[in-house]
């Protein structure tokens, strides 16, 4: 039996347990953000867990409170391709009630990422919030 290129790269993935590396190089800034933002890679532990306070914006496991049909579009351009992924964009503020995180775009990637067992990943952090991202230790 001949495997076709498309078969072959959702085997492994699928069949093994959750993946524990994804290439650093693929992930890149969206266009338009190089002057603002610098690309740096968080645990994705200790953001999902600041991210999980917003209530309205945050992706659970398996897509839960987010758009499935995004999330598994998401999870199919991440592990069946090897195309460029645009790193999810990530803000970190201090309001009046205490330390807050959200992505402002590629949440679901975010998630997919998150539960396929990802240690570490590339993300998009404004410049000005990268002090706070240290204090917080989610730099990796």
């Amino acid at each position: 039996m001949q495997l076709s290129l498309n078969s072959y790269n959702k085997q492994p993935y699928f069949a093994a347990s959750p993946a524990r590396y994804l290439n650093p190089a693929r992930f890149m800034l969206a266009p338009g953000y190089e002057k603002d933002f610098s690309l740096v890679n968080v645990d994705v532990k200790k953001l999902d867990k600041l991210l999980s306070a917003d209530r309205h914006y945050y992706v659970g496991k398996n897509a839960v409170g987010g758009v499935k049909t995004k999330y598994d579009r998401a999870k199919e351009y991440i592990f069946e391709t090897s195309e460029p992924i645009y790193a999810s964009l990530v803000a970190v503020s201090k309001t009046s009630r205490g330390i807050e995180a959200g992505i402002m775009d590629g949440r679901h990637r975010f998630a997919a990422i998150r539960d396929a067992g990802i240690d570490k990943v590339p993300v998009s952090i404004k410049k000005d919030q990268l002090p706070l991202a240290k204090t917080l230790n989610l730099l990796t």
